[in-house]
């Protein structure tokens, strides 16, 4: 077929192998077979030799140094040309392949035997260490490449023409990164998009990269770069970045959009991950272009990337994500009082909570607050607050109005629901909701649903298109899976049963709450005397102890002979205080049975009433179940957590800056004195005196 193959060898490209089948239309002739044009290098990177294999003559340049030395013809007198219209450019820089490319308009007509022939012009350009640089054919008259009719004019070699130009024969040298690049943009189209995951140096390192990446910012095929955190990818800790490639309207492209996304992440295990939202939080942003928010994306015009930075993309250049140092103030330190400037650093808070700063602060002197309450109060303060109230009850009216409107949708699941169109439609919706909501990020709560979709909800929904509501009245056994580490067999023991929709804890908090009340109360009793008996174990198993000498081999009270003492001290020390600890201990172990007997039967009868509630259940109580007391009360104990922590981080900061400047300096060297006089009067009763 046709096509290319480079071949490099130490970084140097070693040889182009071009191949194309001649097209001739007389059958007879010998040419009509696929033939190629190779273009081999020295071991330093020098054109070495260029043979034509296509043309009828067999044309090989031979060169010294980049110099062309000779030109040998293997065939008889004639015109011939690459007979299926392709195209061939070269052009040389130092002795590397800068350019290359492989067109289908024109017919490339090769240089006649009669090398002085006034139509054709072969030019070899050199540099000063006599290197090849360019190396083309003109006509005489006109000057143009004779590639063919729509080939470039490389006389004036204008920006327009160059960036015309396939980006993928610029040389890599040693970089294997840059070639993977290239060769996806080679393979583009004209209005090709593509997105790359590429180490995160591509974007600032030097030499051969940073020629490469002029030509490719110069072109206008970046659209976007986004930087990931470090420690994703498994077999490496670098950080990475996405390069999105677009080659439409690249000639018109004012600048590169640029997302720092290399704080977002979960710690899993020994890796980082990106989490649902972090995902989304992404796309959205690139998509939408959206730049609210500097410290995270912004669009970086060309002249500050090609003028400012020098074609360095590092994205530290442009967008500083850093958080601001938390500084120290050495006249709260030295006279007390928490600076007015730390406060005012919380003022997203107090834009909605202003009574709340109130109660909090008071003015101390110039530039300086003290705290009104005990520190110990600040968390209880915080949440009591009227303002926090009422902003608890915006959430609350927020995830309302989005439950309205979904309601009526997760009640009437059916085989036509594709689940993954279904999730989005539920999370762009939870997200608008919440999208003027402030200090709750909205991206927290699209973590929220997407959280509980993947660990469960998705499979319900599953559950319901496969086999309906009706589901809700089946049940499953629950086995534990493990494998034999002798045999290396899968195992499965039995753990119980479970409902298939609805989790059975369910069942028992809608229909047998009392029930479920009895057995705690049991339980509670039973575990209250386990306690006891564990203090008295404790306690009377030591040397000097009643139990000591019950124990067995293993260090464990032994019942047989605390009953057998019982009986012996009956007869001979019934008054005694032994006799008393032993009786006590019998009948703590005999009530932890009795509570614990009682506890198992009534889980077991419990059990049982469960399992035979649900083929009784109603499709209305299953959807109520299922949607509002599963669904809907998980969503929302996610979100409700994503409001308190807004709570404990108001209070943390408050509690953390009156803790830093509770005690003054003087007070700390007073409070030091008297330790250290405290020290001395102890040493000097024990006899040491000191100078």
């Amino acid at each position: 077929t046709n096509g290319a193959m480079n071949v490099f060898r130490s970084g140097y490209l070693r040889m182009i192998e071009y191949y194309s089948p001649c097209g001739c239309d007389d059958p007879s002739d010998d040419c009509n077979t696929t033939k190629t044009v190779k273009l081999t290098y020295d071991g330093n990177g020098y054109l070495s030799s260029v043979t034509d294999e296509a043309s009828k003559y067999r044309l090989t340049y031979s060169y010294t140094n980049g110099k062309v030395t000779s030109v040998n013809e293997a065939a008889a007198e004639g015109t011939g040309s690459y007979g299926d219209g392709q195209t061939i450019g070269i052009e040389y820089q130092d002795g590397q392949t800068v350019y290359y490319s492989a067109g289908k308009d024109g017919i490339f007509q090769s240089p006649t035997q009669n090398s002085a022939t006034d139509d054709i012009k072969t030019v070899f350009v050199f540099d000063n260490s006599g290197r090849t640089i360019t190396s083309y054919s003109t006509d005489r008259a006109t000057g143009k490449s004779i590639f063919g009719a729509n080939s470039i004019d490389y006389t004036s070699d204008t920006e327009g023409a160059r960036k015309n130009r396939i980006a993928s024969g610029l040389n890599v040298g040693s970089s294997p990164v840059y070639a993977w690049l290239l060769h996806i943009l080679k393979s583009l189209k004209s209005t090709g998009k593509a997105a790359v995951i590429l180490p995160h140096g591509v974007l600032f390192r030097g030499n051969t990269e940073a020629t490469i990446r002029q030509h490719i910012i110069d072109k206008g095929y970046i659209k976007g770069i986004i930087g990931l955190p470090a420690n994703l990818f498994y077999g490496t800790g670098i950080p990475a970045c996405i390069i999105v490639i677009d080659k439409s309207d690249a000639d018109d492209r004012q600048g590169i959009f640029m997302i720092d996304a290399s704080h977002d992440y979960i710690k899993d295990g020994n890796k980082n991950r990106l989490r649902e939202r972090d995902i989304y939080k992404i796309v959205t942003t690139f998509n939408e272009q959206i730049t609210t928010d500097p410290k995270y994306a912004r669009f970086v015009p060309n002249e500050e990337i090609k003028i400012k930075n020098a074609y360095n993309l590092n994205i530290p250049r442009y967008i500083d994500s850093s958080e601001p140092e938390d500084l120290q103030n050495l006249e709260a330190h030295l006279h007390g009082g928490i600076p007015t400037a730390d406060v005012d650093s919380m003022e997203k808070y107090w834009t909605h909570f202003p009574n709340l700063k109130k109660k909090l602060f008071s003015p101390l002197r110039d530039g300086y607050y003290k705290l009104n309450i005990d520190k110990n109060d600040v968390r209880s303060t915080v949440y009591a607050d009227e303002e926090f109230s009422v902003y608890a009850e915006q959430i609350d009216a927020a995830f309302d109005s989005w439950r309205q409107e979904v309601d009526a949708g997760l009640r009437t699941i059916d085989d036509s629901v594709e689940s993954k169109k279904y999730i989005i439609e539920l999370s762009e919706l939870l997200i608008s909701k919440f999208e003027n909501i402030a200090l709750v990020n909205k991206y927290d709560v699209y973590q929220v649903l997407l959280s509980y979709w993947q660990e469960t909800m998705a499979d319900d929904v599953f559950v319901l298109v496969q086999d309906g509501y009706e589901a809700g009245r089946e049940t499953e056994d629950v086995y534990e899976v493990t494998e034999d580490k002798k045999t290396k067999k899968e195992k499965r023991k039995y753990k119980g049963w479970d409902g298939k929709l609805i989790p059975k804890s369910l069942i028992e908090a809608q229909y047998f709450a009392a029930e479920r009340a009895k057995i705690d109360e049991a339980q509670a009793v039973a575990d209250e005397t386990q306690s006891k008996l564990d203090e008295m174990v404790e306690e009377q198993t030591a040397e000097d102890g009643v139990l000591f000498d019950c124990l067995n081999d293993n260090n464990a009270v032994d019942a047989k002979k605390v009953n057998d003492r019982i009986k012996e001290l009956k007869k001979s020390a019934p008054d005694s205080e032994e006799y008393r600890i032993l009786c006590e201990y019998a009948k703590l172990c005999d009530k932890v049975k009795q509570y614990t007997k009682i506890a198992k039967e009534l889980n077991i009868a419990l059990d049982e009433a469960c399992k035979e509630k649900y083929p009784l259940l109603s499709m209305d109580e299953i959807k109520e179940l299922l949607v509002n007391r599963k669904w809907y009360y998980t969503i929302f104990a996610g979100i409700k957590a994503l409001y308190i922590t807004t709570s404990h981080e108001i209070a943390g900061r408050i509690t953390e800056l009156a803790e830093r400047y509770e005690n003054t300096l003087p007070e700390l060297e007073s409070e030091l004195e008297t330790y250290e006089a405290k020290v001395k009067a102890h040493l000097e009763r024990m006899g040491f005196v000191w100078n």
